[in-house]
């Protein structure tokens, strides 16, 4: 996490993140939510002893997937896991990934908590048991190449065949993650693009 990173006070946050309840705060309490170690995701701002809690904008992004994944069933921390996955760690498909001087390839790279440059990015989470050789989450772009031949059927199932071919019978669980980024910024009257794109190379 860079030293810009952005935070919101605690009510903003968690209304951002779709939350209504204490679930969040309840999550933070019982330690379901997976954070790296050298992150940190709640600030305290202020004077005195009469600091504000603020919460990050890759921890608001992080419960929003979550919120959405528990709410098709997905075990809880199961579901931070994956917003952990697209909050803090990037995507590298690309030249990039093995050769730091190439440019980012703007529907193959991403950043951390960021979006793909060109297309919606989605997150595809298998339910049930997954395959050895098979990743339960996969974030991809709607402008990867793979999806070239599957034009002409609707957007989550071009996704998951895409992805896997259609070659498995598993449930999947499909989200529009720059949309759900989408009602983030606008909630919290932040510009999109600059939360939340990866800048194309």
């Amino acid at each position: 996490m860079s030293d810009n990173t952005l935070y919101f006070p605690v009510d903003k946050a968690l209304e951002a993140m779709g939350n209504t309840s204490r679930r969040w705060q309840n999550h933070l309490e019982t330690n379901k939510i997976h954070v790296p170690a050298e992150v940190n995701f709640v600030s305290s701002f202020g004077p005195g002893r009469g600091k504000h809690r603020h919460i990050s904008i890759e921890a608001i992004t992080q419960g929003a997937i979550a919120f959405a994944l528990i709410d098709c069933g997905v075990e809880v921390r199961s579901a931070y896991l994956a917003g952990a996955e697209f909050a803090f760690l990037g995507e590298l498909g690309g030249a990039y990934g093995y050769d730091e001087s190439a440019p980012l390839d703007p529907v193959l790279d991403r950043m951390p908590g960021r979006l793909y440059a060109e297309g919606e990015t989605f997150l595809i989470y298998s339910v049930g048991e997954v395959e050895p050789h098979n990743k339960r989450l996969t974030f991809v772009s709607d402008r990867n190449p793979v999806f070239a031949a599957k034009r002409g059927i609707s957007a989550p199932a071009m996704v998951v065949h895409a992805v896997d071919g259609g070659s498995s019978a598993a449930p999947r669980i499909v989200l529009n993650v720059s949309q759900l980024c989408r009602r983030i910024a606008s909630s919290l009257g932040i510009c999109f693009t600059a939360a939340f794109m990866t800048e194309a190379g």
